[in-house]
């Protein structure tokens, strides 16, 4: 703590400065805090992935949530066994996305197995 000498020969204690942080510092002390307080989620789904980023960045997530509630009771109230689409273009893309996402999430999959199968090889020390 830095001590200060006045005129008369007081001796006195100044307060201790505090550390500046840069923006970059604090933002990433920051997003360290809420990972430790929300949860640090991490997986291979890469539809968890478009679910969060579909929230996260694009839609309310009480939109997605009204989207699962019709699909839900399509399934559990009417019994639907099968959806006839109107648009075929969307549900074709649709069917594009889906496929994309699966092989994503397979793909990781695979590395997840690569990677195990890789330290698994690794000689201990």
């Amino acid at each position: 703590m830095k001590k200060k000498v006045n005129s008369n020969n007081d001796v006195y204690a100044l307060k201790p400065e505090k550390p500046k942080l840069n923006y970059s510092d604090y933002f990433q002390a920051y997003i360290k805090d809420l990972r430790i307080r929300s949860g640090d989620v991490q997986t291979p789904n890469t539809f968890l992935e478009f679910i969060y980023l579909l929230g996260r960045d694009y839609l309310p997530v009480g939109v997605i949530e009204k989207i699962i509630a019709e699909a839900e009771w399509r399934t559990y109230e009417k019994d639907v066994r099968a959806v006839g689409y109107t648009n075929g273009w969307l549900a074709q893309y649709a069917g594009d996305v889906y496929n994309r996402l699966l092989t994503l999430h397979n793909q990781r999959l695979k590395n997840i197995e690569t990677k195990e199968q890789k330290d698994d090889s690794m000689p201990e020390l």
